[in-house]
């Protein structure tokens, strides 16, 4: 489970990562990521009706999709509002859990939100 000081919950605060934060692209996944002031990295996960019309099935994705953030925290870099959007139609219900973790990696990593060794 990811602790509740990775999270990004107030909608104050995903408006203006929405508003004034950068984007990048995946065949799955969007996201979209502000610089912040805080020490830590913080996740908002946007599943869609589209994805699937199942509350049960969206959850579960959100939930895979923390399980990936948390095993991964230390790869990524401090100081940033990431929001994870999932896209509809695009078969994300049918990958599995390495598949959508690898997508997920990489997509950060093209967005410069992994720390390099």
């Amino acid at each position: 489970m990811l602790p509740s000081a990775y999270r990004l919950s107030a909608e104050k605060e995903i408006d203006s990562a929405f508003k004034q934060g950068k984007i990048s692209f995946s065949k799955l996944f969007t996201i979209k990521f502000k610089m912040t002031n805080r020490h830590e990295p913080r996740f908002c996960f946007i599943v869609g009706n589209k994805v699937s019309k199942k509350s049960s099935t969206r959850n579960l994705l959100k939930r895979r999709l923390r399980a990936m953030v948390w095993l991964n925290i230390a790869k990524i870099k401090p100081s940033q509002d990431i929001i994870i959007i999932t896209k509809a139609g695009s078969g994300v219900l049918t990958k599995t859990y390495q598949e959508l973790e690898q997508e997920l990696l990489w997509l950060l990593k093209k967005a410069g939100l992994i720390i390099s060794k």
